[in-house]
């Protein structure tokens, strides 16, 4: 019989655990020779020492998933909150981008002065097939809103001109201005510094570029592209601000030292020039050819452009002439396929006092938008109010939706001054609620220059 020592009567359980005593417990055992227990020892020591490895390898992969796991989600709170904050990509420069296309050669270089020349054909950005398809599939989603560049021709709707279509960016123009020369920073928009600077021949120029907090994304190019294009289509208005130059989200313009209409009308200076009635009605003429000659640019009586942003602060002094500028806002009309007649747009955000009821209640809206804003100036004009001046932005809102008007005072109202008397009547042309009954800027225009004529024995014919 053999006697088997009590020091080898191990579970396997009990072996395993041994594997972790620091007092070597987890080495080979080292049975007594000639036991038939040997076998069965040997066999324990290998089975306990391959599960150990094995919960080893198990706990490692464990660890270096969790690791992972956690280091992902890091990664994507972080993500989300760049996106919350809007972190959107800022060139350090200003540039255009082309695809490399056949178009993207340069035709003509010149230079023009827009008071004794005509812009030439110039090379067109056409848009390719791609950036159509891009534009379509944004049409229906809340990206468009975002950043998107909005579509512009549909199944029901196409481009009144092809100038609607393109663009002339002349980029060697904007990058031949240093900005680290001597380069003022004179004002701002919501969306664009103004900077002050100095042509070869030290003629003052303006520099518009676009404001850091802004992305520069499609909706914004397009924005500007926009503004740019009206503006070199207006060249030939005297009533218009000339453009000399754009790039990308940046524009090179006229000039202007005398202020804008804002500043005629509400003058903190000391040297404030007192409006005669007789003034404000030249004025008045001057804001109403401006908006005119925007609106019938192609063909009289068939709008193209609409500015959708008529507002003192937007008609600049030069020349002894207030300019309309500032198309960043504009709408280019376009034309019906199936009913030929001009097609409606929308405006997504339209804030402010100034903004007709259309505006107001979203409704569809056409260039006689221009014309009820046109109203308001000659409402400050002959008032010397802010439309609905008391009252909370959104109570005037209300107020126009309803077809409201800005209070006009008694004095004014009953006023026996046949110049009080035309502003009055050109003010009521342009507050007709409903568009297509309210006149146009051209209509108006003609009013008050016939009135200026037989009022002012000065009046240049």
């Amino acid at each position: 019989m053999v006697v088997v020592s009590s020091d080898t009567r191990r579970s396997p359980i009990k072996g395993f655990f041994g594997i972790f005593n620091t007092k070597g417990s987890s080495r080979r055992p080292s049975p007594r020779p000639g036991t038939r227990r040997f076998a069965h020892t040997r066999k324990e020591w290998l089975t306990s020492s391959r599960i150990y490895r094995l919960v080893m390898v198990v706990v490692c992969v464990l660890v270096c998933w969790l690791t992972a796991t956690l280091s992902f989600a890091r990664i994507q709170r972080g993500q989300k909150r760049s996106r919350k904050k809007r972190y959107p990509s800022h060139p350090r420069y200003i540039a255009c981008h082309f695809d490399g296309g056949p178009l993207s050669r340069i035709n003509i270089i010149k230079r023009l002065d827009p008071h004794m020349d005509l812009y030439p054909t110039k090379r067109p950005i056409l848009m390719s097939d791609h950036e159509l398809e891009a534009q379509a599939a944004a049409l229906s989603g809340k990206k468009s809103g975002k950043g998107m560049q909005e579509v512009f021709e549909t199944d029901e709707c196409k481009a009144q001109y092809d100038w609607q279509l393109t663009s002339y960016p002349t980029c060697a123009k904007i990058h031949e201005f240093d900005l680290t020369d001597e380069v003022k920073l004179i004002n701002n928009g919501y969306w664009r510094d103004v900077f002050l600077l100095n042509d070869f021949d030290g003629a003052p120029q303006i520099l518009k570029m676009m404001r850091y907090e802004h992305g520069f994304e499609g909706r914004n190019y397009d924005r500007h592209r926009r503004d740019a294009l009206a503006m070199e289509r207006l060249t030939e208005s005297p009533h218009i601000l000339d453009i000399y130059g754009f790039c990308g989200n940046s524009g090179l313009f006229q000039f202007s030292d005398g202020g804008d209409l804002h500043d005629a009308i509400w003058s903190e200076s000391k040297d404030k020039k007192i409006l005669t009635k007789l003034d404000r009605l030249h004025l008045a003429s001057q804001v109403s050819i401006g908006v005119a000659d925007m609106h019938n640019v192609d063909k009289e009586g068939q709008a193209s452009i609409a500015h959708t942003d008529i507002t003192p602060t937007q008609f600049l002094l030069i020349d002894g002439f207030y300019k309309l500028n500032d198309f960043n806002r504009a709408r280019f009309i376009r034309w019906n396929r199936h009913e030929d007649k001009p097609c409606t747009y929308r405006v997504g955000n339209n804030p402010g006092k100034f903004r007709s009821p259309e505006e107001y209640n979203y409704f569809n809206q056409t260039e006689k938008v221009d014309v009820y804003s046109m109203g308001n100036i000659f409402y400050a004009l002959l008032t010397e109010f802010w439309p609905f001046e008391d009252m909370k932005e959104e109570n005037a809102i209300e107020m126009v939706k309803k077809g409201k008007t800005p209070h006009i005072p008694i004095t004014v109202r009953n006023s026996t001054d046949i110049l009080d008397k035309v502003l009055l009547n050109a003010i009521s042309m342009c507050w007709i609620k409903n568009p297509e009954e309210r006149a146009t800027a051209r209509h108006v225009a003609d009013y008050l220059t016939t009135k200026l004529k037989d009022l002012d024995p000065d009046l240049e014919a």
